[in-house]
């Protein structure tokens, strides 16, 4: 069973997702949310504390709280962050991810190139180089699946 919290920030993620509010709009305000929703105004906050570590909303004190303004050069990393994966479905994923990528692997081997491998090494150099710049490492991470894949 769901907790409150992961319920309302299901509802904030769709009404988000499906173009609901749009960047820089006001959204439904705490007390608002917590009566239609039926749940305590501490979930709501919750969750909405929650989107705004994940950078989707921002609290303006005494406005209220907006649907943040994106920049269009998003990282994979920052992409994958803002589709607002829940725990439970980050969870399936990993799962899946465990036998897909071990496949992916074995093909690989099986059928890459001298090019192939290089690729790989180059783009595995340029993550180690640059493990502690976050954009930088996501970008060379995807390319080293990408080259996997």
């Amino acid at each position: 069973m769901k907790k409150n919290s992961e319920y309302v920030f299901s509802y904030l993620k769709d009404k988000i997702m499906n173009g609901d509010w749009s960047e820089g709009e006001r959204i439904t305000p705490e007390i608002s949310l917590s009566n239609e929703l039926q749940v305590s105004r501490n979930s709501v906050r919750e969750a909405i504390e929650k989107l705004v570590g994940l950078g989707i909303l921002e609290k303006m004190k005494g406005k209220g709280t907006f649907i943040k303004k994106r920049d269009c050069g998003l990282s994979f990393n920052e992409f994958l962050r803002d589709s607002i994966i829940l725990k439970s479905d980050y969870l399936e994923i990993l799962e899946f991810r465990k036998g897909f990528e071990v496949r992916n692997i074995e093909l690989f081997i099986e059928n890459s190139t001298k090019d192939d491998l290089e690729e790989l090494q180059k783009n595995y150099e340029k993550m180690i180089e640059n493990k502690n710049i976050g954009e930088e490492f996501s970008y060379y991470d995807a390319k080293f699946h990408d080259t996997i894949a």
